[in-house]
């Protein structure tokens, strides 16, 4: 609970100077681009806690919001029904405001959202902060390493239950554009508990984004997600999910 306590009140810092740092770039930059972003739609094929055919929303934006400052934003929504009942329901929201030091290395603070009904979660909140670094910047191919502390805030369904806890968080970004219409992108993060690290979760997305004309897509997303001590009678540590949409840039 210390160590709880403790890293709220660094969280609460962390968004006061956040806060902060966006007004004064602000006022500092000038003609700031515009941002860019996709929405997707699509059905899916879950497999582990459910299976079903799910239909599927998903979207992002980002863009500089000042100067050497970039915020992130995306969220994917599943829903499914069987026999008139619910079979799936799950959704994410992520937002993450990066601070660029130089041109590799940055901070960045981020707040997670995350509901997952067949995995118990009625809501998890994963407020971080930490670092990372650009190792490989070409045109066609980056990659990008970061490391940070997470506060773990979860609601579970069983019981109106809950717990907390401080987290080591590190994650892998690769971006690869396979050709002028083509490109794969791939995230993974996992998250343990500082106090016992055979207490985790890994979640990891690719996704293959083809354009078949101005505008347009084709995206296909695997996603997994891995806890390694589930809460609930009867919930797996592993769920994998399969999406194939139809996307819109902006």
């Amino acid at each position: 609970m210390h160590n709880c306590r403790a890293g709220a009140k660094i969280f609460r810092a962390i968004l006061f100077l956040s806060v902060a740092l966006v007004s004064y770039s602000q006022e500092k930059a000038e003609d700031v681009p515009h941002w860019k972003g996709d929405v997707s739609l699509g059905l899916s094929l879950a497999c582990g806690n459910t299976q079903s055919s799910n239909f599927s929303f998903s979207f992002a934006a980002g863009g500089p919001v000042g100067k050497n400052l970039m915020w992130d934003n995306k969220g994917i929504y599943l829903f499914a029904e069987a026999d008139d009942e619910t079979s799936a329901e799950s959704g994410l929201l992520a937002s993450r405001l990066n601070w660029q030091h130089t041109d590799r290395l940055f901070s960045y603070y981020e707040l997670q959202a995350d509901h997952d009904r067949f995995k118990n979660y009625s809501s998890r909140f994963m407020p971080a902060v930490g670092v990372g670094y650009k190792v490989v910047a070409q045109e066609a191919v980056s990659l990008i390493l970061d490391a940070g502390l997470s506060d773990v805030f979860t609601n579970y369904y069983d019981a109106n239950d809950s717990d907390s806890y401080l987290g080591l968080k590190g994650g892998q970004a690769l971006v690869w554009k396979i050709s002028k219409t083509s490109e794969f992108n791939e995230k993974a993060e996992i998250t343990g508990d500082l106090a016992d690290l055979g207490r985790y979760f890994l979640r990891l997305e690719a996704n293959l984004i083809t354009a078949i004309t101005n505008g347009w897509a084709v995206k296909l997303t695997f996603i997994d997600t891995y806890d390694s001590r589930p809460v609930g009678l009867g919930i797996k540590k592993n769920d994998i999910i399969f999406v194939a949409g139809i996307s819109r840039k902006f």
